[in-house]
């Protein structure tokens, strides 16, 4: 929706669009549940996309509501709107506050409101699926309708529950990559006659090998990929790639001519492949990385592309030099090398974790060295860079940890973390006007920033492996998310009394970081900033802090003295498995979100509640017995998933389905009951419940979530006896071998 005239009214901005509408344009605000201002008459696209609203209600002067306007808002779990106003496609996409529904336009399947389902059944008069449209999804069946012809590009790739796929007969073109990588779908049915693109299903069981071939060109692949491919007689040119480790040989036919780029890259198992000696070209990275390949014949003559037998055993070794710039290598590269006088610059990534090269001598009139060209070779113990090198680009040597025989020449430009981690180079800091970019070197343990510095950028000492200490001047103003991220060594820090907010995960898993102090000024803590800091023992948050936003001090299971400004805004979980914070539930409108504090070991959820959101308990280190209200409609997935001092469950009758991962992984979980009522449990509802002998699966039960061995409903039950008189219970566990009787024991 295109506005003009637009002003600000709050944390809202409101524009005008060509049809003359007060229109909802953008919300900058923090509130939860946001009160909209009366009098607009349209929400635009994408307002309130991806944000963390769990309540809204929509004025009755609202019409219209834009395309993605409170898409991926999971935590929107009430909105009241008035009826018959129109939504733009996707405009509530993974929002559980409203009814799963799918948007439909002149036949095509759109977009769609709400939570995807387990099943989707498509509607009558769908012609038609639009590409990419529900990558990633949890459906585990999917009902095509008659009538349907096309299923997009990527539709369905990366559904990786799907079990069991259906076409009927009127479907005539299936897209490329449209089922691709739905590693559980072992059921496959298609029409005799049907046009499937490159990789329409590929890494896909149920569906048999098969080359898609267009023009004498293989374009891509569909199935299960065998350990020995042999290409059709008549095929010239191979330009798809067979990313796998599946592949042990290729026999490839005398028509080629050609193998484009990446082809056979990363196929770590194969070991033998004969190219014929009618293939005159063979791309760069076409067979790169395929570290076990030793039986390898390469025609003479053929055109050889940069790094397409890197790091390939039965390749000679070879330099790619392209006018003057050394690009890439083929073959494996000799631990001691000396580059040849024709190379005048060293193009980026072109050795980076190279896991030979032990010593490197770089001619003179080399000029530049690009961007991670030598990073993280675990090898390298000397470096000589002569005079001539003007330019070294950013992480050129990072983390090349034996590195300690180095010569860099003066006045040569560093990038920012050319040499970050090199025991070799002289420890600097990188500073650009007034920004702490990175760092040279092996960090100090204790590390004083410069007053110079204003601003420090995100991840810029992130999983530092040596700093112990760090204090930072009142000139910080700004310290970027992840900046101290994973150093696991950090043990105090002293923070700016000029910075204002903690961005987030700014310190999250500093294990060893055992004193920190938030000075006076800070306004806010921001999302997971603190989280899994498990040495942190006491802190105090002083009362210019305003907000704690959710998981900021998560899992600091030893944080025992702990003192909180009055009014504070805390964040959902913001102090979960905390010993000094007060065990409390977060419910906001009937639904329970998750906890503060460290759970009892009995845990009774009270009555009223309606809801328990996803991940609510999740890996839970303390709760060992639960009860559930009847009031509880609705338990959110993987809700108590990896809970693993969780013993019983008691569950309410009210609920309607047993969600994908409720209790996965819960492996002391003994005793629990499925009430009647329920009409479906989801994937690895119950998976790894290794103490789970008996459970009684009532006659309601219509669906039990099954896509294989892994990812079904009881996957890893191996001492399981299911007690049952339901048909779809009987055929479920004859199918995975696990006992059942028709009396429940006393």
């Amino acid at each position: 929706m295109e506005t003009m005239n637009t002003e600000t009214k709050g944390p809202f901005e409101i524009g005008t669009d060509e049809r003359g509408r007060r229109v909802l344009t953008c919300y900058r605000g923090k509130d939860p549940a946001p009160e909209l201002p009366e009098g607009i008459e349209a929400i635009g696209d994408y307002v309130f996309f991806d944000s963390d609203i769990v309540s809204v209600r929509i004025p009755d002067s609202v019409k219209e509501i834009g395309q993605g306007a409170f898409m991926w808002c999971s935590d929107l779990t009430e909105v009241r709107m008035p009826e018959g106003i129109r939504l733009g496609t996707d405009a509530f996409a993974d929002a559980p506050g409203v009814p799963f529904s799918l948007c439909v336009t002149d036949g095509m399947l759109v977009g769609w409101h709400g939570v995807c389902p387990e099943e989707l059944v498509i509607p009558e008069g769908v012609r038609s699926v639009a590409p990419r449209l529900f990558k990633d999804q949890i459906f585990t069946r999917i009902v095509f309708p008659e009538g349907l012809t096309s299923v997009g590009a990527g539709s369905f790739v990366h559904c990786e529950y799907l079990s069991e796929v259906v076409l009927p007969d009127s479907v005539k073109r299936i897209g490329d990559c449209a089922f691709a990588w739905c590693h559980p779908l072992t059921k496959v049915s298609l029409p005799k006659r049907v046009r499937m693109g490159a990789y329409a299903f590929a890494d896909v069981p149920g569906v048999p090998f098969s080359l898609n071939v267009r023009n004498d060109t293989v374009a891509g692949w569909s199935g299960d990929i065998p350990e020995e491919i042999v290409f059709p007689p008549d095929v010239k040119r191979i330009c798809c790639s067979f990313d796998t480790d599946h592949i042990r040989r290729i026999v490839l036919p005398e028509s080629l001519v050609k193998i484009y780029g990446g082809a056979f890259e990363n196929c770590a198992n194969l070991v033998s492949a004969a190219i014929p000696d009618t293939v005159k070209e063979i791309d760069e990275r076409a067979f790169a990385e395929c570290v076990s390949l030793t039986d390898l014949s390469v025609p003479r003559g053929a055109k050889i592309g940069e790094g397409a037998f890197r790091n390939v055993p039965g390749a000679e070794f070879s330099l790619c030099i392209d006018d003057g710039c050394l690009v890439d290598y083929n073959g494996v590269c000799p631990e001691f090398l000396t580059l040849p006088p024709e190379v005048h610059s060293i193009d980026g990534g072109a050795f980076s974790e190279c896991p030979s090269l032990v010593s490197l001598a770089i001619p003179e009139g080399v000029r530049e060295i690009g961007r991670r060209a030598f990073s993280e070779c675990p090898s390298l113990v000397s470096a000589a860079i002569p005079d001539t090198v003007k330019e070294i680009d950013d992480l050129a040597f990072a983390d090349c940890v034996s590195l300690t025989d180095l010569s860099v020449p003066r006045g040569a430009k560093i990038g920012e973390g050319a040499f970050r981690n090199v025991p070799g180079a002289e420890f600097s800091l990188c500073i650009a006007d007034g920004v702490l970019e990175g760092y040279r070197g092996v960090c100090p343990e204790k590390l004083q920033i410069p007053e110079e510095v204003k601003a420090i950028r995100q991840f810029a000492f992130s999983e530092c492996p040596s700093l112990e200490e760090i204090r930072l001047p009142g000139s910080v103003r700004e310290i970027g998310y992840s900046a101290f991220a994973g150093c696991s060594a950090l043990r105090t820090a002293e923070l700016s009394k000029g910075v204002s907010v903690i961005n987030f995960r700014t310190f999250e898993g500093c294990s060893s970081l055992a004193s920190v102090v938030i000075p006076e000024g800070v306004r806010e803590i921001g999302w997971e900033a603190f989280r899994d800091c498990r040495s942190l023992v006491s802190l105090a948050i002083p009362d210019t802090v305003k907000g704690i936003d959710p998981g900021a001090f998560a899992d600091c299971r030893q944080l025992t003295g702990l003192s909180l400004p009055e009014g504070v805004r805390i964040g959902k979980g913001a102090f979960r498995n905390v010993p000094g914070a007060e065990f409390s539930l977060r419910i906001r409108d009937g639904h329970l979100e998750s906890y503060n504090g460290v759970c009892p070991e009995r845990l009774q959820i009270p009555e009223g509640v309606k809801a328990i959101r996803e991940f609510a308990f999740s890996d839970c280190p303390s709760l060992e017995e639960l009860r559930i209200p009847g009031s509880v409609r609705w338990i959110g997935y993987r809700a108590f998933i990896g809970c693993a001092a969780l013993r019983t469950a008691e569950l309410p009758d009210g609920i309607s389905v047993i969600d994908l991962g409720t209790f996965d992984g819960c492996s002391l979980l003994a005793s629990v009951a499925i009430p009647e009522g329920v009409r479906e449990i989801g994937l690895r509802a119950f998976a790894d419940c290794r103490l789970l002998r008996e459970i009684y699966i009532p006659g309601s039960v219509e669906h039990i979530s099954d896509a294989g061995d892994d990812i079904s409903a009881f996957s890893g039950c191996e001492s399981l006896t299911i007690v049952t008189d339901n048909p779809a219970a009987i055929g479920y566990a004859e199918k995975h071998g696990l006992p059942w009787t028709g009396r429940r024991k006393q």
